[in-house]
């Protein structure tokens, strides 16, 4: 997998926060992947600090949990007015 630190670097904050966020459930070795670049590159150049990686990763982890006990529940739910 090639990656283009520069432009990945370049995006903005949330660009890359959505980025890390769909690749924690799709494929966990390429958010760590990211999170390295993002956490070894200065901040000045767009490099994020680990601490603002650590409490987005519990983020996206707590969403994804949430969003599939709703649709468990949901699916549950339907299958009960069924």
């Amino acid at each position: 997998m090639e990656i283009n630190k520069k432009e990945l670097l370049s995006l903005g904050t949330k660009e890359k926060f959505k980025i890390l966020d769909r690749l924690v459930n799709k494929d966990f070795n390429s958010y760590v992947v990211l999170a390295n670049i993002f956490s070894e590159a200065k901040i000045d150049e767009g490099g994020l600090s680990s601490r603002v990686l650590e409490r987005e990763l519990n983020r996206s982890i707590k969403r994804s949990y949430y969003f599939k006990n709703k649709k468990e529940k949901d699916d549950k739910r339907n299958i009960a007015c069924d």
